[in-house]
């Protein structure tokens, strides 16, 4: 059965002080269960409005892609803001800044909308990505893949 928080756990530990095995009964008290794996939380490391300058969809330039503006705040998404004056962010994103290379993802609810990889060089960002989750993302920054995409941004003023 798995524990619960209050549960007492009881088990054998074995003593060695002088050479010989002796055996005590340990009892344990359930105070926290930590997940098994740590949920991402939003970061503020894109937080801000980027404007796309170029843009690379399976290794192909695309400028249909260009001058689209991205907006980042508080671990919400908008990604395609009409009016930099009045962002709607419908989404979540989460970063995961431990990982190597840094990996983002944007979700709507349980659904993933985006999901890739992002790095900084200079004043640019550069995140290249698949849409959903069907195709697996992409680990670096060439956008060679089938599906996969790249945006160059630079960070925008908002009024």
């Amino acid at each position: 059965t798995t524990p619960k928080v209050g549960t007492l756990c009881s088990f054998m530990i074995k003593k060695t002080a002088d050479g010989t095995a002796t055996f005590g009964p340990v009892q344990l008290k359930i105070l926290e269960i930590l997940p098994a794996t740590p949920k991402p939380k939003p970061a503020n490391v894109l937080d801000g409005t980027w404007r796309v300058v170029s843009a690379v969809v399976s290794g192909k330039p695309s400028d249909s892609l260009k001058n689209r503006v991205l907006s980042f705040g508080e671990g919400k998404a908008a990604l395609n803001v009409a009016k930099l004056d009045a962002i709607e962010y419908r989404f979540s994103y989460q970063v995961d800044t431990e990982s190597d290379p840094t990996t983002f993802r944007v979700t709507n609810g349980d659904r993933v909308l985006l999901a890739g990889v992002y790095r900084f060089q200079g004043k640019t960002l550069q995140m290249c990505f698949v849409r959903g989750d069907k195709t697996q993302p992409p680990k670096g920054f060439d956008a060679k893949g089938i599906g996969h995409t790249l945006y160059t941004l630079e960070r925008v003023a908002v009024p």
